[in-house]
């Protein structure tokens, strides 16, 4: 409950706070911002104090420049995101606060009610006034059934009882390891045993004989089953052949004080529970979860909301990548034509640009980033940036050596006045060609790979389909 107190304050104090930050920004930014003003601005508050305890990585500067990611589209993300994050912390704090009042404001529990004759019933308490609050589980059996149904209940719980004393063995013709004997079964029912021949098998399930020839020796227990003074004895005929206590804690202290309650008003409609363990006054409560988990998941999400932008943006930079290395062989044989149909290197690609603005236009396309890399070149050409300069920053920008040497050797023919290059494109388109079929072939063995897990499970079942049935007939 503290914890949950502790959270909604800092977070109203971060709306305090953040109210009074950057109005003007979240007026401009409020569609894209999807939140209240309130939120925004706090998210806006956040992602300041966040930016200044974590100096951002060069790399990651150089990442989000590369992705055409401006300041304020990438300060608008934060906001969003502290923004979303501050409001699941308020919602998680006020529920975790809410349900902690609720479990602290329920009716103390004096007696259970007993289940119907047959049935068995778990129920969960918290008791209250130990050193230290304790979860008790109690289980309640039916009331005793009337003497007419013991004869048969007898008989059931005998049948049920027989499997649990075997302990492994085959049948009680092969006894080769102990037995095992339960003091009394699932529904209450008293379990008594007496060996007929101690000397082979003990009274507590052990066999006793030091040397046992081959055919066996016999031996029998009685079983005497009692419930609510009525007994019954059943002998079982059994073959055998060649095969400290530990100090309380309060908790079992307080369970074996239930156990034998519930045992002494087996007559009785409801359990009443016992009010004091010792010198300590006990109360139980109904069992519930910690208050506390759903602030805890407040900030395992408020985390995750911290990673996964890194990740999208990863995720982004390989999609990139892996966008240009397929459109480059396309490209150069695009830009090898027009070359050798009289077209400059400027004009060339110009009219690669208008081709592919018209398939992004028309829906053929949803996204190039090629294109956005041509549309920058030329831009910075408009702009007064060196033709040379501009092919040099094309190729660093694209960060893949295709690229790279395609812009060094546009630049240098540019500042060298080498005429013609049909031959060098020529070169790299089958070198591009080249790269191409060996990247469908590493990315048929890579997706061949990871078929491979499914198939195996696939043979997994197949094979326990066939195996399990055949093993089942031995039995």
């Amino acid at each position: 409950m503290a914890a949950c107190l502790i959270l909604l304050v800092l977070c109203l104090t971060a709306l305090f706070l953040g109210r009074k930050c950057r109005r003007d920004f979240v007026k401009t930014h409020k569609k894209a911002l999807h939140l209240p003003d309130f939120l925004s601005c706090a998210g806006l508050y956040l992602a300041g104090l966040y930016r200044r305890l974590k100096r951002q990585d060069p790399e990651a500067r150089e990442e989000e420049r590369l992705l055409f990611v401006s300041e304020e589209e990438k300060l608008t993300e934060e906001a969003r995101r502290f923004g979303l994050m501050l409001l699941l912390t308020l919602i998680f704090s006020a529920a975790g606060f809410l349900y902690a009042l609720s479990v602290r404001l329920q009716t103390e529990v004096k007696a259970l009610r007993r289940p119907e004759f047959g049935e068995t019933r778990t129920v969960e308490l918290r008791a209250d006034g130990l050193l230290r609050e304790e979860n008790v589980r109690i289980t309640l059996r039916g009331r005793d059934p009337d003497e007419e149904s013991y004869e048969a209940l007898f008989d059931r719980e005998y049948e049920e009882i027989l499997g649990t004393i075997l302990n492994g063995n085959a049948s009680f013709s092969e006894v080769r390891q102990a037995l095992s004997f339960p003091s009394e079964t699932k529904s209450g029912i008293r379990l008594r045993y007496k060996s007929e021949n101690p000397t082979v098998l003990s009274s507590f399930g052990r066999i006793s004989a030091e040397e046992i020839p081959e055919e066996g020796l016999p031996a029998s227990i009685i079983l005497t089953l009692s419930y609510g003074g009525f007994e019954k004895d059943y002998r079982i005929e059994i073959v055998v052949l060649q095969g400290e206590t530990a100090n309380l804690t309060e908790r079992e202290q307080l369970e074996q004080l239930i156990r034998e309650e519930e045992k002494n008003s087996k007559d009785q409609a409801v359990v009443t529970l016992p009010e004091s363990l010792g010198e300590n006054k006990v109360s139980f409560f109904p069992a519930s979860v910690p208050p506390a988990v759903l602030p805890a998941a407040a900030l395992i999400l408020c985390l995750w909301f911290l990673i996964f932008p890194e990740e999208r943006r990863k995720e982004r930079l390989k999609k990139r990548e892996r966008e240009l290395e397929e459109a480059f062989p396309k490209f150069l044989l695009k830009f090898l034509m027009l070359r050798k149909a009289g077209f400059g290197t400027r004009r060339a690609w110009e009219r690669i640009l208008k081709e592919t603005q018209s398939e992004l236009q028309s829906g053929r396309k949803k996204t190039d980033a090629l294109y956005d890399e041509i549309q920058l070149a030329l831009s910075k050409m408009q702009k007064g940036v060196s033709e040379e300069q501009a092919y040099l920053d094309f190729g660093s920008r694209c960060r893949l050596p295709c690229y790279r040497r395609l812009g060094n050797y546009l630049s240098r023919s540019l500042r060298q006045g080498i005429a013609g290059g049909e031959e060098y494109l020529q070169q790299e388109m089958e070198k591009a060609l080249a790269e191409e079929k060996n990247r469908i072939f590493r990315r048929a063995e890579e997706e061949g790979t990871a078929l491979l897990i499914p198939m195996v499970l696939m043979l997994g079942l197949v094979m326990a389909l066939l195996v399990v049935p055949a093993f089942m007939s031995f039995y």
